[in-house]
């Protein structure tokens, strides 16, 4: 753990229940979302990928064909 993180550990620590229960909330959510889009990217690449594949085989086929 680095010290900027035990720093914000440490003032979330010393903040009010109720709005260390917010913080945490809100952190569980950016976790969620960077979660997200991180397997949107994935899903991107993927598609990518395929959609290169495709190229390459329709190319290939149109060079047996001549």
């Amino acid at each position: 753990m680095t010290t900027i993180e035990q720093l914000t550990i440490d003032k979330i620590r010393n903040l009010p229940s109720d709005l260390q229960q917010q913080v945490l909330t809100f952190a569980e959510f950016l976790e969620f979302k960077q979660q997200q889009i991180e397997d949107e990217g994935l899903l991107k690449a993927m598609q990518e990928t395929k959609d290169d594949e495709t190229i390459d085989l329709t190319n290939a086929k149109l060079f047996l064909e001549r």
